[in-house]
């Protein structure tokens, strides 16, 4: 008997129970037997009897001192910061959130009497800091992550698993008792491997039959995951595999980069519940790359290898029997589709991709990648079909005339294949009009749909496209003339969940409709959620640039729709939309703007709208819920131009108009309430804080500012009613009277041009309405300025003179600024001249004069 006989007979005399204990190997995957086992791991771990692990192995040792005595070696194993611990499990077991958990020194959990458990909630970080951590294919002497886990290894600089760094197992496969994962990601577990590697195969030389399973998902109460971004695996039998009986909750396997291999069956096997998604990385083994017996398979880059020499064995289940390819698509538990959109694909020796359905469905379809063979025609997605390239390889390629879309020089037959296959940075270009009836979902990367002149149709009913996290960014752009997305059922067109939606040139056209009694509307464009969290930035962002258009049908038969439409995620059943941010400032015909009256945030990152100069909005806006509008030059036009419910609005520029007459207000809270008003001030039932400030702009309207009180909330609610307007023109238009009127505020008028005389109580005190050539300008009150006061004198200086009986004379003259100059001329004409200035410093001078020159004067 040789051994893959031995093998199979071997599991045949195993009970079933026993058989399902064992995630991972070939029998776990029995769909039809229950997984007792698994049941035990999805309980919470008890740490009470932990094992030592040096006592148990190697790292306590017993030994002899220079008395002769015995001492213990209770050197450190593992560090959590800077505290160190004697065993891995005890590390494990007092871990919190964010820890990283170092080795200090090589370990062995294998013996352990508990497996090492991340528990459920918790995050950690396993370094192996260059060590060998020794674990077993066993129960209790592995790692089991209920939490999340990330395996990196400090000495891998090249992450490629060429680090001193590894987890490894010395278990030969004889039971279900010996064919556990050294590493488990059970019910609510993610795995997630950085560097470092992880070896299950080097230990024997008969992997064949004594090889053992590296990873396991065990997704049996909640989902599971695992991924590796970089390091290595190496495994006798499955690098990863999840658990057949698992088919409630996704176990899902996410190969980015890194390498995994089987040394003698596939690296990867998922008969579970799941995806497996290959966008980078080496999948190697000696049977195959990956073996689905259920679940799907998304391959959109990476290297998938057989070398076709591998032996599967004679296994009742699991990859048994099965044939050797790259990619085997077997369907045994459940439908499988494999979507191979990019990547390599190379069989040694065997077929590349092969499929097999039974009861089930099995689909291959493959619209890009490169393979070392032909790849067969009927697993060619439509419009694919195999072609040759000048380095032998073989690909897919589309038909010219079947060619919809391309992503730089490479064609596809869909919009729909071309979304998926974009990466991030890519743009999508029309070649053509097409029919799109695929949901187009963007998320995880920034792509661009350049509409190059064509008109992409869809008949969808809802979210034609959706952005669906804050790192998704869609740009919609026209390089060529009247590009549109026409939208036949769609509402809304463009459902932005998060991320970025750049609408930059182009026309949305939704021609959907919703009832209001028994008048339609038009379906919203685009629809913008927000987030939850109060202090969330940039979540959820929507630009409709100069030279975007939403167009609706303007003949009368359906009432305006929203092209903007800021609302919440109705699922979530919390009315939130923080972190949304709207740059309008393209054009809508028949369209305008909403925002939920639901949404009541008044603190954190509420809405900001901000309506440029270059918007035209051929509809009104109605702003039911709490935000924050700045308007600035924009043409707003509708049968009320704007009207505010709760939130702050500040316009500056451009104008409001409404068309309808004459102005009337009716009381709703599930809706807008009043008619021709340019602005129109209505607090909702929701008793809002209001805030308008008008600086600049023009306002019309059969009243063209009106605030009213249509829900008749007291007065308490209607003070928080602020109303400034310091600027602007407001006309009172087709036929009205009054260009301003409030019903709850007064002295809100400090500037602006009117039709007509404000009223008095509208005008802020020590503010008047003064009128010229049939127009009122509010104005500050000047007082006339105070009479002139009468000149005063010029000061003139003061001069005494007087006569001595020695016939002296003496002059003094005293100036304004105190100055004094004394002359004193005697008798027989000598002068003296003492002069003071106005600081008080005095000089003097004498003269001399003859009886001739006295004489002569």
């Amino acid at each position: 008997m040789d051994m893959q006989s031995k093998r199979g007979k071997a599991l045949s005399v195993v009970t079933a129970a026993t058989l399902a204990a064992s995630l991972g190997v070939p029998a776990v995957a029995i769909a039809e037997e229950v997984d007792q086992a698994a049941a035990a791991q999805e309980t919470a771990y008890q740490r009470g009897n932990v094992v030592d692990e040096m006592l148990a192995v190697q790292d306590e040792t017993v030994a002899e001192d220079s008395t002769g005595k015995t001492a213990v070696d209770t050197r450190c194993v593992a560090t959590i910061g800077t505290v160190e611990y004697a065993s891995l499990n005890e590390a494990f077991e007092k871990a919190v959130d964010g820890d990283t958990i170092k080795l200090a020194s090589d370990a062995d959990i294998s013996q352990s009497e508990s497996s090492a458990c991340v528990n459920a909630g918790i995050g950690v970080v396993l370094d192996l800091s260059g060590y060998q951590l020794k674990a077993a294919n066993t129960k209790t002497g592995n790692i089991v992550v209920h939490g999340s886990l990330t395996i990196t290894d400090s000495t891998d600089a090249k992450k490629d698993g060429s680090g001193k760094g590894r987890i490894y197992t010395e278990t030969e496969y004889a039971s279900a008792d010996t064919g556990y994962g050294v590493v488990s990601a059970e019910s609510g577990g993610v795995v997630v491997m950085e560097s470092g590697k992880i070896d299950t195969a080097s230990f024997t030389a008969d992997n064949a039959n004594r090889g053992q399973f590296a990873v396991t998902l065990g997704n049996k109460t909640a989902d599971s995951s695992f991924i590796m971004n970089g390091g290595k695996i190496e495994a006798g039998w499955y690098a990863v595999s999840g658990n057949g009986n698992n088919k409630t909750y996704d176990g899902n396997i996410t190969v980015n980069g890194g390498t995994l291999v089987s040394r003698a069956d596939y690296a990867i096997y998922n008969p579970q519940k799941g995806t497996v998604s290959i966008n980078g990385g080496v999948v190697y083994g000696q049977a195959g790359g990956i073996a689905l017996n259920a679940g799907n398979l998304v391959m959109t880059g990476g290297i998938v290898t057989s070398k076709g020499q591998g032996d599967t064995g004679s296994w009742g289940d699991g990859t048994g029997g099965l044939k050797n390819a790259a990619i085997n698509v077997n369907a045994k538990y459940g439908d499988v589709s494999a979507k191979i959109s990019g990547g390599d694909i190379i069989a040694e020796g065997d077929a590349l991709v092969i499929a097999s359905g039974g009861s089930n469905k099995a689909s291959v379809l493959v619209s890009g990648g490169k393979f070392s063979s032909s790849i067969r025609e009927d697993f060619c997605a439509p419009g694919y079909k195999p072609v040759q390239n000048s380095d032998g390889k073989w690909t897919v390629e589309v038909p010219e005339e079947s060619r919809v879309a391309e992503i730089a020089g490479v064609y596809y037959p869909s919009i729909a294949d071309a979304f998926v296959a974009a990466r991030n940075g890519e743009t999508v270009a029309l070649l053509k009009d097409s029919e799109c009836n695929e949901r187009l979902v963007v998320k995880g990367k920034s792509v661009a749909l350049d509409l190059a002149g064509h008109t992409v149709t869809t008949d969808v009913s809802s979210n034609f496209i959706t952005l669906d996290d804050p790192a998704a960014t869609l740009a919609i752009k026209d390089s060529g003339v009247d590009g549109k997305i026409v939208a036949t059922k769609a509402d809304p067109v463009v459902l932005v969940k998060a991320g970025t939606f750049d609408f930059q040139d182009g026309t949305i056209a939704p021609l959907g409709t919703w009832m209001s009694g028994d008048k339609p509307y038009g379906a919203d464009a685009i629809c913008v959620f927000g987030s939850t969290l109060p202090t969330a930035e940039a979540y959820s962002n929507v630009i409709v640039g100069k030279d975007a258009t939403i167009s609706y049908p303007n003949d009368g038969t359906v009432g305006f729709g929203y092209g903007v439409d800021i609302n919440y995620d109705k699922a979530l059943k919390e009315p939130h939309a923080f972190g949304v941010t709207v740059k309008m400032d393209g054009t809508t015909v028949n369209g305008g703007m909403y925002l939920n009256g639901s949404i009541v945030d008044t603190e954190g990152n509420v809405p900001v709208v901000n309506v440029g100069s270059t918007a035209k909005i051929d509809g009104m806006i109605y702003a039911a819920g709490y935000a924050k509008w700045n308007i600035d030059g924009a043409e707003i036009k509708g049968d009320t131009g704007m009207e505010i419910r709760a939130g702050v609005l500040n316009v500056t520029g451009g104008s409001i108009e409404g068309t309808s007459t004459p102005t009337g207000v009716k009381p709703n809270g599930n809706g807008s309430t009043t008619d021709g008003a340019g602005i129109a001030i209505a607090q909702h039932t929701t008793k809002l804080p209001i805030e308008v400030n008008v600086s600049g702009g023009t306002v019309a309207g059969h009243t063209a500012f009106y605030q009213s009180n249509p829900q008749n909330n007291p007065e308490d609610a209607t003070a928080k009613v602020k109303l400034n307007i310091t600027g602007g023109s407001f006309s009172a238009s087709n036929g009205g009277v009054n260009a301003v009127y409030s019903e709850n505020c007064t002295g809100f008028i400090t500037g602006g041009t009117f039709s007509s005389k404000p009223a008095d109580e509208f005008v802020a005190e020590g503010y008047k309405a003064s009128e010229s050539n049939g127009k009122w300008t509010v104005s500050e009150i000047v007082p006339p300025a105070p009479p002139a006061p009468a000149p005063q004198p010029e000061p003139q200086p003061e001069t005494d003179v007087e006569q001595r009986p020695d016939g002296s004379t003496v002059t003094t003259v005293t100036q304004p600024d105190g100055s004094q100059t004394v002359t004193t001329e005697s008798a027989d004409g000598t002068e003296s001249v003492v002069s003071k200035d106005a600081e008080g410093n005095v000089t003097s001078t004498e003269v001399t004069v003859s009886d001739e020159a006295a004489q002569a004067g």
